[in-house]
């Protein structure tokens, strides 16, 4: 392999941490790595460096190459932006695991992935929410207030809303069908649950995993877990409006994270109530969005190559069923 003729794109965030190896001659992914969180703000350093590191490995083992032959790494993370404090945190971690480096929002790397350089809108809902909008400048965020008070639409949020139905269950006030899925879920009593939640000694990507069962009932008909994707969506399409008007009603907008996994009808909610037209996509494609800034330093970027990308992504992903299941959640890798 060409030396320099590759790029290192890595998105980490409270749920997972995905490393791309892209090699920039055939324009093809060459290696992939999951591994585990790396928000560096909810998250230990230790434990951070650790998924970084291992995600990294695992994509350069892949492609059959030595990290410190790729010249282009960019890395978009969790937590760089919060504060200067974080942002100085996020790259010295970076700058311990592979030397020198791009370090920049995950966000960013989202808005890069979705809209490439066009204005518009980004709403990432995963673990937990945020957003970006681009109107003549560089993206600039919104959201992201955290799940204690904010992250509204996240899967962090939804998990919020099961469990204070399965408490409305508990307390007799509605027979919401969440109760058992709650406790059954976190394997304790429910007043034992919230306790554990509340003195952080269930981490937040744990909770945020009670979205899918949540999804699963949605579909099974439950009315009340489809309120919830009924208030998520009702949220998303207002942010979307509110931002188009600062926009004029021109630009993309899209709609990426993990809780787009949660099933057509959710998607279908979205599309129908928003005012604009909404691209969505998958939070684990979030590291074509590195890999994109790191390519544009050279040579142009459009959606083709990034579709393409994603097609790549997607074969490379369904032959990591271990992984995927651990990590993104996933039974199976998404067509799209």
């Amino acid at each position: 392999m060409e030396e320099g003729m590759m790029i290192l794109g890595v998105d980490g965030g409270s749920t997972k941490t995905l490393a791309i190896v892209f090699d920039e001659i055939s324009e093809s992914i060459i290696g992939v790595g999951v591994s585990g969180p790396s928000n560096f703000t909810n998250a230990p350093r230790e434990t951070s460096t650790a998924n970084i590191s291992d995600a990294v490995k695992k994509a350069c083992s892949e492609a059959g190459v030595d990290v410190r032959s790729i010249d282009t790494k960019v890395f978009g993370l969790a937590g760089i932006g919060d504060s200067k404090e974080a942002t100085e945190l996020g790259k010295d971690i970076v700058r311990s695991i592979v030397g020198d480096a791009q370090v920049v929002s995950d966000g960013l790397g989202a808005y890069k992935f979705a809209n490439l350089n066009e204005d518009g809108v980004i709403f990432a809902p995963g673990t937990g929410s945020v957003g970006f909008i681009k109107n003549g400048g560089d993206p600039q965020r919104f959201g992201g207030w955290g799940w204690f008070i904010g992250d509204e639409a996240s899967a962090s949020w939804m998990a919020k809303q099961a469990i204070l139905l399965a408490e409305r269950e508990y307390d007799g006030i509605a027979d919401t069908g969440f109760k058992e899925m709650v406790t059954r879920y976190f394997g304790m009593d429910l007043y034992e649950a919230v306790y554990a939640i509340s003195k952080e000694r269930i981490a937040k990507r744990v909770v945020a995993a009670l979205a899918p069962h949540v999804s699963a009932i949605a579909r099974a008909g439950n009315v009340y877990a489809m309120s919830i994707f009924e208030e998520s969506s009702s949220y998303i399409a207002e942010l979307l409006k509110a931002k188009s008007r600062i926009l004029g009603g021109s630009g993309r907008y899209s709609v990426l994270g993990g809780t787009m996994l949660s099933g057509d009808f959710y998607r279908q909610m979205i599309r129908r109530k928003s005012s604009v037209d909404v691209s969505i996509y998958y939070g684990y494609q979030v590291a074509i969005g590195d890999v994109l800034i790191g390519l544009e330093r050279k040579n142009s970027i459009d959606r083709y190559l990034r579709d393409r990308m994603i097609g790549q992504l997607n074969s490379s992903l369904k032959n990591k069923q271990e992984d995927i299941k651990k990590f993104l959640f996933l039974d199976s890798v998404p067509e799209s």
